[in-house]
């Protein structure tokens, strides 16, 4: 089993929480990193630099429709990021991973 890490940006800690927080208590993910990021990107012809929130988020294959159903769904954004990742982990972190969203 692979763990598949969702990555996705938000302009506010609060819609990043608040996602967070409803991926967590409904177990579709284990762990969720959110870090404090400078994202420069053409718009429009210009080049912006903006702060962000990006939340990466630790889920498994089964998960990843409906997190990303939920993530397009809520978001704000015109055009928002949604990029899947998936990874090798640890025996112990992969089985630690695994009986988190299994609950």
């Amino acid at each position: 089993m692979k763990i598949h890490i969702i990555k996705t940006t938000f302009n506010n800690l609060f819609e990043a929480e608040k996602l967070q927080n409803y991926l967590l208590n409904n177990n579709l993910a284990s762990c969720i990193q959110i870090n404090h990021i400078k994202s420069a990107y053409l718009w429009n012809g210009k080049i912006c630099n903006d702060d962000e929130i990006e939340l990466n988020i630790k889920t498994n294959k089964k998960n990843v429709k409906q997190i990303k159903s939920i993530i397009l769904n809520t978001h704000t954004y015109e055009i928002l990021q949604i990029l899947t990742l998936k990874a090798k982990a640890n025996k112990s972190y992969l089985k630690w991973h695994k009986n988190q969203i299994n609950q």
